[in-house]
């Protein structure tokens, strides 16, 4: 099989990349398994372009994704149904859709891209859906599709759903089992990508799913084992799941970037899997990529890739017990806070949702491990458990992704709230950006949806002074708060500004100031004044009303410009135009008012006019 070298303005690594040309001279039947690994490579050049995006993942369900189309083609009477619940292997459902004449070459490589390929499945991709990437969704969704055939007075289509092994710790896999069963829905086949690895390390060491077997045919389910990576058993698997009186569970045993022995390898000891999320390294890019093109030019046996696919290479402990290189961010600030407070503070209990290296709690489990509890993508669990230990004189500190903390764990948040407790919750990968991922991972209703809780205060720092102030600020309030952490980008905490009060002087200037909060926010604030001779503020307890220092120092201007990293609600524009406006200020909110749009964080951010030219813009029309 022939892959082309496809060369782009102003990059400077070749991508390499198999067309549908080239695909459609061979047969989906009988070479499918050989497509596959031209999908890999295909999967590897859209990461790579798109500069982010989950290798692991996508490489080891590639297989699974061509077997289940290639099936559904097959009983196409059934109008049958497939997607991926787990969302990171979008790059694999969009390769297998090209493969099958779905989606174009060109966009193909517009993942991750505005206008292209989401970060995560989205329906208005041809060949998706449903809107997938929230974890634990899918069953209820495929239950969704053959209630809704049954209404309509259609036959019940099958419908296989993609799981990832690590999704099988959401609880709402669990509530969802036994109304499939007790519905007959006898068509529906779910399928778990068993790659045995998850964000960070080995599933079984973060939160064992147990006997897997008992747990299902409990459901009433049935229960198959079989090999992930051939594409023709997984067929006859598939056959005989559609056949039976019952729901299906299959558990296809697979390999974490299945097809590349230089990112296959994990040591059985290791604590940081390097290929899970993020672009391949140029070096990586080149091995990678020469490996699969030269396998696909060798034109193998059919037994030799599936062999290929199920190798490992050597594992490099070394790199694979530290955490991998990423760039200066607040994580790393909030790590080295959390292990201060950890060495003096022994009631401190770290809870973390399987997301330690994103979220800055790696190094807690081995140097405090008495203080640190892994509860796996179960934030439900996590939160009760905070409650409680808080009830039992703890202090826990909760972590995960804001879109999940605050949305999957609201009622548990609320519950802890009425009862008094003091308890820190830290939300990462906050805001607007990063962009790439996609409406699951867009955290911009967080804060309204806190913010509709009473007694919990609201902080989001934009350096690592401000960080430090909510840190400390929390450990010393007796209520719940909520830390809002933008994980991209960091600025420089500032040296001779002005601090009043709750509010930190960045740049100052003539009549219209800015004030804002975060990271992502204060950086497109001090972009703007560097072509305005404006002011620049930023206000880290966002929820707080303004004292008498702050109302002094904002009162010298005649118009205030509120940039807001998220929905309207009651945080720092609503409480400055509440207070200021009767003292004759103008203000004026400048934010997100709607579904985010996704792709590269330049447009995006255009699109919302959230960037530095259009807010000038603004300025200079007297828009505003």
């Amino acid at each position: 099989m022939r892959a082309e070298n496809w060369n782009f303005p102003n990059e400077e690594i070749p991508l390499w990349f198999v067309p549908q040309e080239e695909l459609r001279n061979y047969s989906l039947d009988s070479q499918i398994q050989l497509i596959s690994f031209a999908c890999r490579l295909n999967i590897l050049s859209m990461i790579k372009r798109a500069g982010s995006g989950h290798i692991g993942s996508s490489f080891s369900a590639i297989d699974i994704c061509l077997a289940s189309k290639l099936f559904l083609k097959n009983h196409s009477s059934q109008n049958g149904i497939f997607f991926s619940s787990k969302g990171h292997d979008a790059p694999a459902i969009y390769a297998a859709g090209h493969s099958f004449g779905e989606l174009s070459d060109e966009s193909l490589l517009t993942l991750r891209r505005f206008e292209g390929l989401p970060g995560h499945p989205e329906i208005q991709i041809p060949g998706v859906p449903t809107n997938t990437g929230s974890l634990g969704m899918g069953i209820s969704k495929s239950k969704g599709f053959i209630l809704g055939a049954r209404n309509a007075g259609k036959p019940d289509p099958i419908v296989i759903t993609l799981l990832g092994d690590g999704e099988l710790q959401e609880g709402q896999i669990w509530e969802s089992m036994p109304g499939a069963f007790r519905d007959n829905m006898k068509t529906l086949i779910t399928i778990v990508d068993g790659n045995k690895l998850q964000s960070d390390t080995w599933t079984e060491q973060v939160l064992p799913v147990g006997d897997l077997e008992s747990r299902v045919t409990g459901c009433g389910w049935e229960y198959i084992e079989c090999d992930g990576h051939d594409i023709a058993k997984l067929q006859k698997t598939l056959s005989t799941a559609v056949k039976g009186s019952r729901p299906v569970l299959i558990y296809a045993h697979t390999v974490k970037s299945s097809g590349v022995p230089l990112m296959s390898n994990f040591a059985a000891d290791s604590s940081f899997y390097r290929y899970h999320s993020g672009a391949p390294s140029d070096e990586d890019y080149a091995i990678a990529s020469k490996f699969l093109c030269e396998t696909l030019a060798s034109n193998p046996t059919e037994e030799a890739l599936k062999s290929l696919a199920r190798q490992r290479g050597h594992s490099d402990s070394f790199l694979d017990k530290i955490p991998r290189h990423r760039p200066p961010s607040l994580i790393q600030a909030w790590n080295h806070l959390l292990k201060g407070a950890c060495s003096t503070d022994s009631k401190i209990v770290v809870l973390d949702a399987d997301l330690s290296f994103d979220t800055g709690t790696y190094g807690i489990s081995t140097e405090f491990p008495t203080q640190y509890v892994q509860c796996g993508i179960a934030e439900q669990d996590m939160v009760s458990m905070a409650g409680t230990l808080a009830l039992s004189g703890s202090l826990p500190i909760v972590h995960s992704f804001a879109s999940f903390l605050t949305t999957r764990s609201l009622e548990q948040i609320f519950n802890n709230t009425t009862e008094n407790s003091q308890i820190i919750y830290a939300g990462f990968l906050a805001g607007i950006v990063p962009t790439g991922p996609g409406h699951s991972h867009q955290a911009v209703i967080d804060v309204g949806i806190i913010s509709a809780i009473p007694n919990i205060k609201i902080f989001e720092p934009a350096c690592t002074t401000e960080l430090e102030l909510a840190f400390n600020k929390s450990l010393s309030n007796q209520s719940p708060s909520y830390i809002r952490i933008n994980s991209i980008g960091l600025i420089e905490s500032p040296s001779n500004s002005g601090q009043f009060s709750n509010l930190l002087l960045r740049r100052e200037g003539d009549s219209i100031a800015i004030v804002t909060s975060g990271v992502t926010m204060t950086q497109i604030a001090l972009e703007t004044a560097l072509h305005k001779n404006i002011s620049v503020y930023t206000r880290y307890e966002i929820n707080r009303p303004l004292d008498l220092l702050e109302i002094e120092e904002l009162g010298k201007y005649k118009l205030i410009l509120v940039l807001e990293n998220f929905t309207p609600c009651k945080s720092n524009f609503e409480i400055i135009k509440d207070t200021m406006e009767p003292l004759h200020v103008r203000c004026l909110r400048i934010g997100i008012d709607e579904i985010p749009r996704n792709g590269d964080q330049e447009s995006v951010l255009k699109w919302h006019k959230l960037d530095a030219d259009s807010i000038c813009d603004l300025i200079d029309r007297n828009l505003i």
